[in-house]
């Protein structure tokens, strides 16, 4: 089922706005459906995956059959997570290599050239690829995109395959950079934030090699990504570099992993709505703080290092004043949207501007779908329209 570019556009002109803890929040859709329900371009490619029934139910998976780790003991805390993590990323590389490659589409009208680098960041090799349309003029500074993959901090690899950076590249003619950091269990906090953080300097350091504008380089991600992105903004901030970030962009960021909460959040089940068809699907939204495969992935990624630690819980940080303005993507079915739009509104109120995105019908991963459904076109627009007015 193919969408039209009216569509796209009724999605970016929103439905209406939401006002969490101070922030406007732009709630979007492409079509009409219920509030909790699926939108219906993504539930046609979730049942062509065989991930949804014709209600709209998800099978589940039982991890403990598939891995063959027992969970309770990890649960209790009488086993490592590595041992789990590491379990999943190889069915996941197994499933990425068995892949045909087809769950985005290349929406880009002409060529974008791909290359890579591979360089010692911080103190691990780790390769760095770069997006930029093929005839891109090089005699100017173009705007610059430091993207950040998300996948629990254990899992993902870029493959310079994406065919969303590619469509940002084409339609900002911007600079995209996609970073492979180190992975935990292997490499825990702070070791891929600190290459994160060697990855902006060295770009910043080197704008003129790339042709982009040091003072237009924004850093961004999904998840995981968000995540790193929103502490190395704080981190930035504190070592006095803020040059460094001109923009952040945040698209479903998990922001706080202690039971210590601010002023005014509270997570509550109330605030996603079940429709008849699909209960087994949404009704598993779960707060951060209870969620034990988020929690697993945490004590995963941080080790013996606090939770608590505003780089990692950046909701906890007590000044959020000066840092750079931000695009705050958030999924209605997503159990992270109510941190994320409530951290909009504490950048809000710390006098940092924002715009925040709210994408009706859609889930965590659901922009692993780009060119399936409106809105996945719609928020790398939404992007595009960040990088050039930067």
């Amino acid at each position: 089922m193919s969408y039209s570019k009216e569509a796209v556009t009724r999605t970016l002109a929103g439905e209406g706005i939401a006002i969490v803890n101070g922030a406007e929040v732009k709630v979007c859709k492409g079509a009409d459906y219920p509030e909790g329900k699926l939108d219906p371009w993504l539930m046609e490619i979730l049942k062509r995956k065989n991930k949804l029934d014709e209600k709209g139910d998800s099978p589940g998976v039982d991890i403990a059959a598939l891995t063959g780790v027992d969970i309770g003991k990890l649960i209790s805390g009488e086993e490592d997570p590595a041992q789990l993590m590491l379990v999943l990323r190889h069915l996941q590389e197994k499933v990425n290599l068995n892949a045909d490659n087809e769950d985005s589409i290349n929406l880009c009208e002409g060529e974008i050239e791909v290359t890579y680098e591979d360089r010692v960041f911080y103190r691990n090799t780790n390769r760095l690829w770069r997006y930029q349309r093929t005839n891109m003029d090089t005699q100017k500074a173009h705007p610059c995109y430091i993207h950040f993959h998300g996948g629990g901090w254990f899992t993902g690899s870029p493959q310079g395959r994406d065919n969303m950076l590619k469509y940002i590249a084409e339609k900002s003619d911007a600079v995209i950079f996609d970073f492979d950091y180190s992975l935990a269990p292997e490499h825990r906090f702070p070791e891929a934030f600190n290459e994160c953080y060697e990855v902006i300097k060295y770009i910043y350091d080197h704008a003129q090699q790339f042709r982009i504008d040091p003072k237009r380089i924004a850093v961004g991600g999904g998840s995981a990504g968000a995540n790193l992105t929103a502490g190395l903004t704080l981190r930035a901030k504190h070592e006095g570099r803020n040059e460094l970030i001109a923009l952040q962009i945040l698209i479903n960021p998990p922001l706080l992993w202690t039971d210590d909460h601010p002023d005014g959040f509270i997570w509550s089940i109330d605030q996603f709505p079940v429709t008849e068809g699909g209960e087994s699907f949404f009704g598993k939204q779960t707060d951060r703080a209870t969620d034990w495969t988020l929690r697993l992935m945490a004590q995963n990624y941080m080790g013996k290092e606090p939770l608590s630690n505003i780089y990692f819980s950046p909701m906890l940080a007590d000044d959020l004043s000066g840092l750079p303005p931000a695009l705050v993507v958030t999924a209605e079915l997503d159990g992270l949207r109510l941190e994320a739009e409530h951290y909009a509104g504490q950048l809000k109120k710390a006098g940092v501007p924002v715009k925040a995105c709210r994408y009706s019908g859609t889930n965590h991963d659901s922009l692993a779908y780009f060119g399936h459904f409106p809105a996945g076109e719609a928020c790398a627009i939404e992007i595009v329209n960040e990088l050039t007015k930067m």
